[in-house]
């Protein structure tokens, strides 16, 4: 038994059209890690940005509470155990208690999102016999 010739035309036909369907869908996938890669890129960027303004709103919490507790600090004992000295005192401890502010951790690398790419099916497709063995 054997393929026929137009069986034989099909599967070729068949093998080059899912030749060229998967090139275009790895093409796709490229283009879709590359999208990926510069949407991770672009959101580390702005991650980075919002670290940096945490550590500057972290570092102006600290050298505001000390700066403020040296102030109070350098008043006199009768002006702390005064009225607006207590006041003074539960100000800079809100200060000084402030939680810090956290840094948010870095996006993963592009290999986690990455989408793999297709192989094709032709080569055990094309390799099934055309006939059978006597």
């Amino acid at each position: 038994m054997k393929l026929s010739k137009d069986q034989i035309t099909r599967r070729a036909q068949l093998a080059r059209a899912h030749e060229d369907v998967c090139t275009d869908l790895n093409d796709a996938i490229r283009t879709a890690n590359e999208k990926i890669a510069d949407a991770i890129a672009d959101a580390n960027k702005a991650l980075e940005n919002y670290n940096d303004s945490i550590s500057a709103i972290n570092t102006f919490i600290e050298t505001t509470s000390v700066e403020l507790r040296g102030q109070y600090d350098d008043k006199s004992d009768n002006w702390r155990e005064s009225d607006e000295g207590q006041a003074a005192d539960t100000f800079i401890d809100k200060w000084e208690s402030a939680e810090e502010f956290e840094k948010l951790e870095e996006l993963d690398e592009v290999d986690d999102h990455k989408i793999e790419e297709r192989e094709l099916v032709g080569e055990p497709f094309e390799d099934l016999p055309d006939e059978s063995e006597e």
